[in-house]
């Protein structure tokens, strides 16, 4: 959740209520691993990054 604290909390929310975040006591994390892994692929070609490097 700390990670979350930069993002508006109206935002967070809006995630959660469309299931696309999931929250259990303290902890949240996106519907499904593979989503994630899908939003970070995206976030890594973006950012020019090399695989290879990484």
């Amino acid at each position: 959740m700390a990670l979350l604290d930069v993002f508006p909390r109206r935002q967070v929310r809006a995630l959660e209520s469309h299931g696309v975040l999931v929250r259990d006591t303290e902890e949240i994390g996106f519907f499904h691993e593979t989503y994630f892994d899908f939003l970070f692929a995206r976030s890594f070609i973006s950012a020019g990054e090399d695989i290879h490097d990484f």
